[in-house]
Formats: structure tokens, C-alpha cells, sequence
């Protein structure tokens, strides 16, 4: 939990942290030794803009809540309540966050999806499937080719020499890599911006 609290004594209790799932209703409350405040409600240290049947704002004597409705991905934040009077003021945060709904179910069945890839068959007109990659040197093309032959293979390999921070690139002439020896159907083609001659 995150506080920002001046005066701690001043609360009861504070604002608590939030994981909830889309759709649900977020409530955060607190609770402070005396009732003649003024209460401000920010977002990411904005002050909130209350939306009519979205943001709902209760202050019962020395207990102070904020409801928001159909919880979505946006509503995911820091919420700040500060409380104001003519001795001071005080104040705590705390974060909410959303849970993002999956958008498919995916089999994580590994060993029967890379069978799966093994054994698929491209249509008869055409023999292989060729991939380019195709961007600046450190970019990350030689660690995209490793990782996908370390997974086909099972043990780890690094047949394209690979630097993040070299200022020149390993790529010293357009040549196909072949990912799936197996069927012999996936290739990539690592190209950088500028192509040496060998």
C-alpha cells in the first residue's frame, strides 16, 4: 500500500490497494478523526471528473468512500483522497488495478503445439514460407531467429551472432535460415537497414 499521509494520527484508517476484474465495482474508503472536512478525489494526481452513474462519492460523518461502477482497463490508477480544514491537511493514495479479460483461450499444451507446427502442411503451390526481418542493426533480429530455432530444437542455439550495442552488423550477406529442418518449409531472411558487401 502506498500512503501520502502528512499527518498520520489524523486517520483511522486508509485507503487499501485494489485488484479487481472487469466489470466489478471498486470501492475505496477511509475513515478520519473528525467530520468537518472538505474531501478531493484525484486520479494520477488529477483531480477525478466524476461521471454520472460511474463515480459515486459518499461522506458519512467521519467515513469517506468512492464507488466506481462497470469497472474497465482506464479506471486503473492512483486514487488520492485528500482532506482539508482549517488545521491542515491530509492525505493517502491508494492503487487500483484491472484485471484485463483474456481475448482467447490458448492451450499451453507446448510440446503438442510445436508438434502441430511441425506437421503443418503449406497448400502444394507453394513450397516454403519465407519471412523477412527487416530492421536496424541491435534491433534484435539475429535473437529472434535464435529464440525460435531454441525452441524448435529443444536445447538452446545461436547460429546468428547477435549485439545489441554493436554499432556494425553481423549480417554480412542476404542468406535464408532455415527455422523447421524437419519439413524444411519456414524460412526468415535477416536483412539490416544497411547490407555490407562480403
Amino acid at each position: 500500500m502506498q500512503d501520502e499521509v502528512h499527518c498520520l494520527e489524523e486517520f483511522i484508517t486508509v485507503l487499501a490497494d485494489k485488484q479487481v476484474k472487469r466489470g466489478d465495482t471498486i470501492t475505496l474508503s477511509c475513515k478520519a478523526n473528525t467530520e468537518l472536512v472538505i474531501v478531493t478525489w484525484t486520479k494520477n494526481d488529477m483531480k477525478l471528473c466524476c461521471v454520472k452513474d460511474k463515480h459515486i462519492i459518499l461522506n458519512n460523518a467521519t467515513k469517506f468512500s468512492l464507488e466506481i461502477v462497470n469497472a474497465q482497463e482506464s479506471d486503473g490508477g492512483k486514487y488520492t483522497i485528500n482532506l482539508k480544514n482549517r488545521k491542515g491537511e491530509i492525505s493517502c493514495s491508494s492503487y487500483v488495478r484491472v484485471e484485463i479479460k483474456e481475448w482467447r483461450n490458448f492451450d499451453s499444451n507446448q510440446k503438442q503445439l510445436l508438434n502441430n507446427l511441425k506437421e503443418f502442411k503449406i497448400f502444394h503451390k507453394i513450397p516454403k514460407l519465407r519471412f523477412l526481418l527487416y530492421g536496424p542493426v541491435g534491433g534484435g533480429k539475429s535473437s529472434t531467429i535464435n529464440t525460435i530455432r531454441t525452441i524448435f530444437e529443444g536445447r538452446q542455439l545461436v547460429d546468428c551472432l547477435a549485439a545489441a550495442l554493436a554499432e556494425t552488423s553481423h549480417t554480412k550477406r542476404v542468406s535464408p535460415v532455415c527455422l523447421i529442418s524437419a519439413n524444411d518449409f519456414l524460412m526468415i531472411i535477416k536483412i539490416p537497414f544497411m547490407v555490407q558487401p562480403c
